[in-house]
């Protein structure tokens, strides 16, 4: 009876850690009814057929739902600092970071357990869920691993071992250049630990540094027809430039 209501989703966040809560409860309730079922004779139910091989994948199944409530736990405690605005953001990311790799061993560990599991040794209520858990907790893992390979780019990105400065180009479409259009605006932006320290847009675009550039490069030869020193709006003549 007490699978009648379960159900495991990895939708978001906080539907994941209300579905790790309740297998928790749920995965307990069996276990402890599987020990008083037991008792004396589990030293010898596992070498019964038909009865070994429900207690294997019962057993299977609670080891399992223990990683998978562990991972919850830790799960839980990465979001609550990460959702904490008081902290700033490249230090909260951080500490999510090491939550996933505290959770990911855990999460592994269940992937391996419910790929023994063997529904059709379990009543029949229990075949469905075990299924879904089948099914949803190695796209668990593959999130996890895809995440925690990102999760440091973004972290480099965002500042969070250094401050970090970017130049952001606006290109006009209407005006064809080899990386999407002609620059005609930009804005030096300064982040660090995911905060925005400063933030600058010049109003005159890339024409006020005509006057600040202190080399002269000769630009590509069918530019000579408009300007024979490359400006920086048209630093983009060639798509790999740098």
């Amino acid at each position: 009876e007490a699978w009648a209501g379960f159900n495991f989703s990895i939708d978001n966040p906080d539907a994941l850690q209300a579905a790790l809560g309740s297998a928790s409860e749920t995965l307990t309730d069996i276990k402890n009814d599987l020990d008083r079922a037991v008792g004396i004779f589990s030293t010898v139910l596992p070498f019964i057929p038909k009865a070994g091989s429900t207690y294997r994948s019962s057993t299977l199944l609670l080891d399992a739902g223990a990683h998978l409530s562990q991972a919850g736990r830790i799960i839980t405690d990465g979001f609550a600092i990460m959702n904490n605005d008081s902290r700033p953001l490249g230090e909260r990311l951080l500490h999510l970071e090491e939550a996933l790799h505290a959770a990911f061993p855990l999460i592994r560990a269940a992937e391996k357990e419910l790929a023994h599991v063997k529904p059709n040794s379990l009543p029949a209520r229990a075949r469905g869920p075990v299924i879904t858990l089948q099914t949803l907790v190695p796209a668990l893992r593959a999130g996890f691993t895809q995440t925690l390979t990102l999760l440091p780019a973004l972290e480099n990105f965002l500042g969070a071992d250094a401050p970090k400065r970017y130049l952001v180009v606006f290109q006009n479409p209407h005006e064809l250049r080899p990386t999407g259009g002609f620059i005609g605006s930009f804005a030096l932006l300064d982040l660090d630990q995911g905060e925005i320290k400063n933030l600058e847009v010049p109003g005159g675009g890339p024409y006020d540094l005509a006057c600040c550039l202190t080399e002269h490069v000769i630009a590509p030869e069918p530019l000579h027809l408009i300007e024979p020193h490359w400006q920086f709006h048209d630093a983009n003549w060639f798509p790999d430039f740098h």
